[in-house]
């Protein structure tokens, strides 16, 4: 009787311990972590300020994962009948970045970020195909919000236009 007990205690223990070890093999990268905050479908109206010009505004649709769940796939209307914007952010494990690709068509282009959890912000940088420089701030301050800025600048540097969401 005791044996069978003892085997029953070992039994149970064991399968305990490989329960545990699932959940610890289970946990989310933090990089992954940090591109699932960007999923969902926001409440968001961006705000197209250029400098010359009147201001356009379009909503944000949806965030979701690709096939695979290691690419957020971004897609946001764009004013003037123009096809919605389509974007795709990743980590880029092997220089340890978080490159966005932006699909406009003729404007395609790719931006890269940095992420902060001190400030829980990403910050991206790029280059547009007419030669301008973006810059752009999505800092998240819980869940559910999140404020979205940024300024583009001309091949000289002058500022040409801002965003803001």
């Amino acid at each position: 009787m005791n044996r069978l007990f003892l085997a029953l205690l070992t039994m149970l223990l064991a399968t305990g311990l490989v329960s545990a070890q699932d959940k610890k093999t289970k946990k989310v990268p933090p990089e992954i972590a940090v591109i699932k905050r960007f999923l969902g479908t926001w409440d968001v109206t961006v705000t197209n300020r250029p400098t010359s010009g009147e201001d356009k505004t379009y909503k944000a649709v949806s965030r979701t994962w690709d096939d695979v769940g290691k690419t957020v796939r971004f897609e946001d209307e764009q004013p003037n009948g123009r096809p919605p914007l389509q974007m795709s952010l990743r980590h880029d494990a092997d220089v340890g970045n978080f490159p966005m690709a932006l699909d406009a068509g003729e404007r395609s282009f790719q931006i890269i970020g940095s992420w902060s959890n001190k400030t829980t912000t990403m910050e991206f940088v790029g280059t547009l195909p007419n030669g301008s420089e973006i810059s752009l701030s999505h800092r998240f301050y819980s869940k559910d919000k999140a404020i979205v800025s940024a300024t583009v600048k001309d091949t000289e540097g002058n500022v040409a236009g801002k965003l803001e969401f």
